[in-house]
């Protein structure tokens, strides 16, 4: 009697626990939502149409915005692409297979995941290309109307989503596919960054968060308990000096070490040349970089809330 007393006391536990952070994380999306309304309130009717003529460039920046469930649905997505034009545009028809392929693929639960990734996509954005953000709010703001057809921004993921799954489909999947971090190599270091190393330092580390695509998430992304030393304060300033203590730069090391190991054992070393600048680069950055201005450790921050906040919104709202 006893134990089992003492395993409802544990249950109980957890139960307030969770249902105290469902509360912040409802906290947390409202702010977020008001900050979002408040971007769009203050736009002029010309800025308002510029930012909505970008949705097609936020989607195709960030490749998170995907649905990845659409390859359940093959005979709708055919019917959907063939009904896109990539020179012209929709073509006739595209209307109604679009309305099919929605009603099948975005669900609730799928409207909350794109909303999460929105904000993490804020999050990058609140450091570098600001002006994508009106974008961002009028795109997180759109999955709140409820509708029988597609916005524009749920379309834009949609057509996306069935481009690149088709493309993907038709390669030789026997073909290892080779890490891409070029794109990474244009990114500009923050202000903070440059203020605490100087320009030519900041430039050489701004690259790094290129490497995180590469890593294995479920060892380094923080977990929820990790995250809570970063409440009350500046998650910046002083929460990742607590997070990154000397076993998690140990850990971090290994990480990036295996991945270096992994990828010189199947790779030619002319084609990993980005990859191994980066990795090295990171390897370094953790030895001589402040943890609040190293941007490998900025964007695992990041990404740890973004994981939090997709798991905690897939949660049960009701339990019996």
């Amino acid at each position: 009697m006893a134990i089992e007393s003492e395993h409802t006391l544990e249950q109980m536990l957890y139960m307030t626990m969770l249902d105290d952070q469902m509360a912040q994380l409802r906290h947390v999306e409202h702010w977020l939502d008001d900050q979002f309304r408040q971007v769009v309130h203050d736009l002029d009717e010309e800025a308002l149409a510029h930012a909505s003529e970008r949705i097609d460039e936020l989607v195709l920046t960030f490749p998170e915005l995907r649905l990845p469930g659409l390859c359940q649905h093959p005979e709708q997505v055919s019917s959907l692409l063939a009904h896109i034009d990539l020179d012209a545009g929709p073509a006739e028809g595209f209307e109604a297979a679009m309305e099919r392929l929605y009603e099948l693929c975005i669900t609730p639960s799928v409207l909350r995941a794109l909303r999460c990734r929105l904000y993490g996509v804020a999050a990058r954005l609140s450091e570098s290309h600001v002006d994508l953000l009106p974008t961002v709010a009028i795109a997180s703001l759109s999955l709140d109307v409820p509708a029988s057809h597609p916005s524009a921004f749920a379309e834009m993921v949609i057509c996306a989503s069935a481009i690149e799954g088709s493309i993907l489909s038709q390669l030789d999947t026997s073909e290892q596919a080779l890490p891409d971090v070029s794109t990474w190599l244009a990114v500009n270091p923050s202000d903070a960054l440059i203020l605490a190393v100087g320009e030519d330092s900041a430039y050489y580390y701004a690259a790094i968060p290129g490497v995180l695509s590469l890593l294995d998430s479920s060892r380094v992304l923080f977990d929820v308990e990790r995250l809570s030393l970063c409440a009350g304060g500046c998650a910046c300033e002083f929460g990742l000096p607590a997070l990154v203590d000397g076993e998690y730069r140990a850990l971090l090391s290994q990480e990036i070490r295996r991945v270096q190991d992994t990828l010189r054992c199947c790779y030619p070393d002319r084609v990993l040349a980005d990859v191994e600048m980066l990795t090295s680069r990171a390897l370094d950055a953790l030895e001589v970089l402040p943890p609040h201005v190293n941007p490998l450790l900025q964007a695992i921050l990041v990404q740890s809330w973004v994981r939090y906040l997709s798991q905690a919104s897939e949660c049960p709202r009701d339990r019996t």
